[in-house]
């Protein structure tokens, strides 16, 4: 989960004008993955625009396809995501996002993530 103290410790950072790319201590990158988070990969250009991309454990987008109007799977889960991977922009939205971030986890709203 992307627990307080770790927003905590991506603010000032953002605030100074320093993008971030975050990843838990078991994470493990074979290359780079900055080329990836600034589009520069075939089939990831829209990430150029992101001000956030998180990857979390829900690995499974096929369950979350639309099923009779209805979105199942991960994206409706109300449980905390495990937040590996976060890279964030350090722009007005990306900055505005990991403030209210912070505010919801310390209010106990947890399945806002």
């Amino acid at each position: 989960m992307l627990g307080v103290r770790k927003v905590d410790a991506l603010l000032p950072i953002l605030r100074r004008g320093v993008h971030v790319v975050h990843s838990d201590v078991d994470c493990v990158w074979s290359s780079s993955p900055l080329p990836m988070f600034e589009g520069r990969v075939p089939g990831f250009e829209d990430f150029r625009h992101a001000d956030v991309l998180v990857a979390t454990d829900c690995m499974s987008p096929d369950l979350d396809a639309p099923t009779n109007g209805q979105v199942p799977g991960c994206y409706r889960d109300t449980v905390d995501k495990n937040t590996g991977v976060i890279a964030v922009r350090a722009t007005k939205n990306g900055i505005a996002t990991m403030a209210e971030w912070k505010i919801r986890l310390a209010v106990g709203q947890k399945d806002e993530q």
